[in-house]
């Protein structure tokens, strides 16, 4: 199974994305005979992550909520936070505003559950630039610096085309002024990984259900 993904993810890597998507369904084939939950999930989600890049949503979307569902059956806990924020981003790209929160949020509580900072700051910045396009661009700044904080700390960072965040920071900066802001940012700089995990959850909505 291992050599079957590995083979496809360089597929993906060469630009083949349709033989990529191949190999991906042949390993899903494959696992679903076996009966191996985590192994349908890896190459499920992986199937939905290639949709989603090739911007197909309507694909995307049963593919990785099926991952989700999967990662919980099976109780792999990065999974299950990877498979939220999977979630949230197609949610947040087709409008779903409040649905994408609710993801962003379980994901980061799980990575933050984990230890893992820096899968943290993906979800980390989706949720700021949902609470900036949905009205809350004080607070959506301040998630954006504290996570420029940590990124700065560890290293590294997603390709920018996962996140597609657009130009977050240059609309908060419309809404609220150029001094309130950098006053904003310059909040957010000073938090820990804790306080920011704090500020992101200060609003919480009960957990995401989980799905049929």
């Amino acid at each position: 199974m291992d050599a079957l993904y590995n083979t496809a993810s360089m597929a993906a890597l060469d630009g083949d994305v349709a033989g990529a998507l191949g190999r991906f369904g042949e390993g899903e084939r494959l696992a679903r005979e076996l009966g191996d939950d985590h192994e349908v999930m890896r190459f499920v989600a992986a199937q939905g992550y290639g949709a989603f890049m090739t911007d197909d949503l309507a694909t995307a979307r049963p593919l990785i909520e099926e991952s989700l569902t999967l990662a919980e059956r099976t109780g792999d806990r990065f999974a299950i936070g990877a498979g939220h924020h999977m979630v949230a981003q197609v949610a947040r790209l087709e409008g779903r505003l409040d649905d994408a929160a609710s993801h962003y949020r379980e994901a980061i509580r799980a990575m933050h559950g984990l230890g893992d900072a820096a899968s943290m700051t993906e979800p980390l910045q989706g949720l700021a630039a949902v609470k900036i396009v949905g009205g809350d661009a004080e607070l959506g700044v301040r998630l954006l610096a504290a996570n420029a904080a940590i990124r700065e700390r560890l290293g590294g960072g997603p390709p920018p085309e996962w996140l597609r965040l657009g130009d977050p920071l240059g609309e908060a900066r419309s809404t609220l002024g150029e001094e309130a802001s950098q006053s904003a940012w310059n909040a957010g700089l000073t938090m820990s990984v804790d306080d920011a995990v704090a500020a992101a959850l200060s609003d919480d909505q009960p957990p995401v259900s989980k799905r049929k």
